[in-house]
């Protein structure tokens, strides 16, 4: 577990990380996106919950680790798929942004989120609502190794993810137009 007295220390940390998966914009774009989600989900916990609150300094626990280097790995292919070039690339950073709030706020408030389910969340956040069979190619370029059924298994888990408390959290929905679309 890494202890850090503050929030800028945290962040550094975050976008190092990120760094090493992705260009400096898209770093940048990660490093927002767990910020805002850290400060939402300490704001949801309330003074007595959650490690960070506990011991009044901001933490990155061994198991936050390889779901941040997802979240780069994620971030950095999503871009590349959807902005080949530098007229979209600002658009898909500020989805980048918005990816990893919403992943990183799962990662936080579950008990668990796959990297499988966090490449959909990135391609639905950066590519916006899709028909289930675009997603599934989608999801399959940014991480290969996946087959569609695979891909399939993930859409279904997040639509009802549960969280630490036994609540059940709803990422993603299907809309009335048949498309995917984080919730």
């Amino acid at each position: 577990m890494q202890i850090y007295k503050t929030e800028p220390e945290f962040l550094n940390e975050v976008r190092a990380r990120a760094a090493g998966a992705a260009a400096e914009d898209v770093a940048a774009a990660i490093e927002a996106g767990v910020r805002d989600g850290e400060r939402e989900v300490r704001e949801d916990m309330g003074d007595a919950e959650g490690l960070n609150l506990r011991i009044g300094t901001w933490v990155l626990r061994d198991k936050d680790l390889p779901v941040l280097n997802v979240i780069g790995m994620i971030g950095a292919a999503v871009v590349a798929i959807f902005a080949p070039g530098p007229v979209l690339l600002a658009s898909a950073v500020a989805g980048v942004t918005a990816f990893s709030r919403t992943a990183w706020t799962a990662w936080r408030k579950s008990t668990r989120i796959t990297q499988d389910e966090i490449a959909v969340l990135g391609v639905l956040q950066v590519g916006g609502p899709m028909l289930q069979e675009d997603l599934e190619q989608k999801v399959v370029q940014v991480l290969p190794d996946l087959t569609v059924e695979d891909v399939r298994r993930s859409i279904l888990s997040l639509t009802d993810l549960e969280s630490v408390d036994g609540d059940l959290i709803e990422l993603i929905r299907r809309d009335a137009s048949d498309r995917w679309r984080i919730r």
